[in-house]
């Protein structure tokens, strides 16, 4: 599959991390994703640690602000870290194509500390490998 031929559509569908190929990812050592579209509206359900912790995100793929509601204080990539969610704030989601085959969406929130609460944004990149037959995840924090 050539760069030309890869939509969003070949982004959409279910994907798990292979562990030698991967960053180790904590506690949870496993992870799956199912993308799926419909119209603008992207659907990310993430399952970390084969059901310990579960998100799915609705979101329209248009740039614009959207607000959800922290319900949980974990969030996966800070588990160790001393930070984490403060549930019963909100945290504001932008979800865009930078190309065909490449969504990024930046969640920016309130974060709870040792120092206090602060703002962090998380940029979560998903991409089509070269081939197109793999999925390239990278997570990028305001905080490292």
């Amino acid at each position: 599959m050539d760069d030309v031929s890869r939509t969003v559509g070949d982004l959409c569908g279910q994907w798990e991390l292979m562990p030698a190929r991967s960053s180790d990812i904590g506690r949870f050592v496993t992870l799956s994703l199912d993308i799926s579209c419909e119209g603008n509206q992207l659907t990310v359900e993430e399952d970390w640690g084969r059901g310990k912790w579960q998100r799915v995100l609705t979101v329209p793929v248009d740039g614009e602000a959207h607000t959800f509601p922290i319900d949980d204080r974990v969030f996966p990539a800070n588990i160790f870290t001393a930070i984490s969610y403060i549930p019963g704030e909100e945290r504001v989601c932008r979800a865009t194509w930078t190309d065909a085959a490449t969504l990024e969406i930046v969640e920016c929130f309130n974060a709870a500390g040792s120092q206090g609460s602060y703002p962090m944004e998380i940029t979560h990149t998903y991409a089509l490998s070269a081939t197109g037959a793999g999925l390239l995840y990278a997570m990028s924090r305001s905080s490292r």
